[in-house]
Formats: structure tokens, C-alpha cells, sequence
């Protein structure tokens, strides 16, 4: 199960992310089959899978 739905860059597609997939800037596949890589823009993905950890959920 995803956390959210982001457009592919190619071809616009809808595909499925979990946060910790952005992240750790993961290179996640459209229903297409096209890769791509994520980006965490200035770390905000990743300061809130840590405080998810920390807090145990």
C-alpha cells in the first residue's frame, strides 16, 4: 500500500509512494514501467520518517 499518489515525469501516470521510499530517494517505477528517481527536497521526507521512528509508529 502506497502513502500517496505522485504524476510519473514521463508520462503522468499516477504511481504509488511511500514516504520512506522518498525518503531514502528511491528509484520507484510508474504502471507505464518507467523509472525514476525521487528526490527529498531539502530532507523534509526524511525528518518525518525519523520523528515517525522516534515516536514508534
Amino acid at each position: 500500500m502506497s502513502d500517496f499518489q505522485i504524476p510519473c515525469p514521463k508520462c503522468g501516470r499516477n504511481t504509488g509512494v511511500k514516504l520512506e521510499d522518498v525518503a531514502k530517494q528511491r528509484t520507484v517505477s510508474c504502471p507505464a514501467g518507467h523509472l525514476f528517481e525521487l528526490v527529498d527536497d531539502g530532507g523534509g521526507a526524511k525528518d518525518v520518517v525519523d520523528l515517525l521512528k522516534k515516536f514508534g509508529r
